[in-house]
């Protein structure tokens, strides 16, 4: 069977959290199946992905700087040449519908998979900010609407897509994420870090309040991981000079900032909820026995209802407070990431995977139990 993933981005070409999923069931699909892949996307900086083709779209000048859609001929081009049985998208764009199309065309299936909120809400945004993504948006719901699977990640957004679109999901299978090959460190430093790119959606201003906060934290440091993605935040990365327990890193590769997460006391999210799904760092900081402090980011109340980590439901100083009990308690923080590590391991697993390769091949619904 052929295929093909359609993406904005190839993970050479911006490694977020949809991108890193992708990248791990490319590798689940090569080395458990024999199916042909292939890769169609706007941004990469590779022609091959470890044996499988990338394709790059020609956006029509000069509409593609603003329109997505500017790279509809080109995608249709690649879906044409490629003949893919299946074809998979993640994230919301005008991609969804040119594959849809395609699909209704050609006889092939459309398996979509839900990545973050605005995935599944109307999208309400002011005209000015966003009048490229306002405009492009009938073209993402109406392949939404025309999908032969939709994949959900947690249960609310089974529930949103129902509510706002009378659609149902196939089901809900939770993101997945190797088991780490190293092993946790028991005496933890006094580390807390926050994991994103540097943009609008991450709130990463809202760390570096938190690191201020906490000065009064002895010997504790704060350490910053991302990449610059909006021009706003490059003077704020130059500020932190200024901030005298924290750090800012930089973009580091995936197996440098496991490593970092597993030896930290504590990884914090600031995030916005409109602009998550399910953060993929909080797989990776759990599986590595790392537990969480969120300031308002809880898919279906995880991290309350199983004790990995704490919530702030958006007090900036409830989130200070939480973050100096943890670091002051070390033995509260290692049963929270005790409880963290046990819950990873059973519901962030590779074997995901396969349910996903199972809705792809049309041999099963995305059934299985969600989340508890």
């Amino acid at each position: 069977m052929r295929i093909c993933f359609l993406m904005l981005s190839h993970w050479t070409g911006n490694l977020g959290g949809a991108e890193i999923q992708v990248r791990y069931l490319m590798d689940y699909l090569r080395t458990n199946t024999n199916h042909e892949v292939s890769f169609v996307c706007r941004h990469s900086t590779a022609t091959d992905g470890e044996g499988v083709a990338i394709h790059r779209t020609r956006p029509v000048p000069p509409l593609g700087r603003w329109f997505k859609t500017a790279d509809a001929v080109s995608v249709w081009g690649w879906l044409v040449r490629l003949r893919p049985d299946v074809i998979y998208t993640r994230v919301s764009s005008p991609y969804v519908g040119v594959a849809a199309a395609y699909c209704r065309r050609h006889g092939s299936r459309l398996v979509h998979h839900v990545a973050r909120i605005e995935d599944v809400t109307p999208f309400r945004a002011r005209w000015l900010r966003h009048w490229a993504k306002r405009l492009e948006r009938p073209l993402y719901e109406y392949g939404l609407r025309r999908a032969d699977a939709i994949i959900a990640q947690a249960e609310y957004q089974r529930r949103f897509l129902r509510e706002h679109y009378g659609l149902e999901a196939a089901g809900v299978i939770p993101n997945f994420h190797p088991p780490p090959a190293e092993t946790p460190a028991v005496a933890r430093r006094r580390t807390i870090v926050w994991v994103a790119n540097l943009k609008r959606n991450k709130r990463p201003e809202l760390f570096v309040d938190l690191a201020r906060r906490c000065l009064d934290l002895e010997d504790a440091e704060f350490l910053m991981i991302g990449a610059v993605q909006d021009p706003a935040y490059a003077r704020l990365t130059g500020d932190l000079v200024n901030v005298p327990n924290l750090r800012f890193l930089g973009p580091r590769p995936l197996e440098d900032v496991n490593r970092i997460l597993g030896q930290a006391r504590l990884f914090v999210n600031t995030s916005r909820p409109s602009g998550e799904g399910f953060p993929n760092t909080f797989i990776q900081a759990w599986l590595r026995g790392t537990p969480t402090a969120s300031l308002e980011v809880d898919p279906d109340g995880l991290i309350s209802r199983h004790r990995i980590g704490v919530a702030a439901s958006g007090d900036m100083a409830r989130l200070a407070d939480q973050v100096r009990e943890l670091v002051r308690q070390p033995d509260l923080a290692r049963e929270l990431g005790q409880n963290a590590a046990a819950f990873a391991r059973v519901t962030y697993g590779l074997d995901n995977c396969r349910r996903i390769v199972e809705v792809l091949e049309g041999r099963a619904q995305a059934q299985g139990r969600s989340v508890p």
